[in-house]
């Protein structure tokens, strides 16, 4: 992955993006169910509506980025950063 590409509706479930730099990545209506996202930084991220169902984001950087919508159902969220995170009508749920 590279930094601030355009991932817009990408399935992406069950990948391997451990300690990947996303900044700047734009990944809307991405699904990444089941992603091992731990460590991973999404600093300003655009991620509106992406599905993290069962993802794992521990210690994932999510400063300023954009959850609008965002659905985190059963999403491993421990040390995740949301310094400056929009999480409007976001869903976590455990």
């Amino acid at each position: 992955m590279a930094k601030g590409a355009i991932l817009t509706h990408a399935v992406l479930n069950r990948a391997n993006l451990n300690q990947a730099d996303l900044t700047l990545t734009r990944m809307n209506h991405a699904d990444l169910s089941r992603a091992n996202l731990s460590g991973a930084n999404l600093t300003d991220a655009d991620l509106v509506e992406a599905f993290f169902a069962r993802a794992n984001l521990m210690g994932a950087n999510l400063t300023n980025a954009n959850l609008t919508r965002a659905e985190l159902m059963s999403a491993n969220l421990a040390g995740v950063i949301l310094r400056g995170a929009t999480m409007p009508d976001g869903k976590v749920h455990r």
